[in-house]
């Protein structure tokens, strides 16, 4: 789901245009650091985390950057699991549709 943030931006980058979206305007009620950190896991939400490569990282502290790789670590497997299932319901329904006389 995070990472569909972009997918309409940038097909080919959901993720990077997904953290960019975020960042590129205020949240109302979310802070400047809570953005950042939802940024960083919609970045590294589509696959291997590259620190050393999101700037987005190097503006959080230290004990936040520990977090936002960690939540991230769970967001990764969890999109694929909802976007399987996703695809799996786009079939069965293609299959009715088919099977059901015009």
């Amino acid at each position: 789901m995070l990472a569909t943030v972009g997918a309409t931006t940038d097909p080919a980058h959901p993720n990077q245009a997904g953290r960019d979206l975020i960042l590129a305007r205020p949240l109302r009620g979310v802070s400047t650091a809570e953005r950042l950190t939802l940024a960083c896991i919609v970045a590294f939400s589509g696959g291997k985390v590259r620190a050393d490569r999101e700037p987005t990282l190097a503006a959080l502290d230290e004990k936040t950057r520990g977090q936002v790789v960690a939540l991230a670590a769970l967001v990764r497997p969890a999109e694929r699991w909802i976007s399987r299932g996703r695809k799996r319901a786009r079939s069965r329904v293609r299959r009715l549709q088919t099977a059901t006389p015009a």
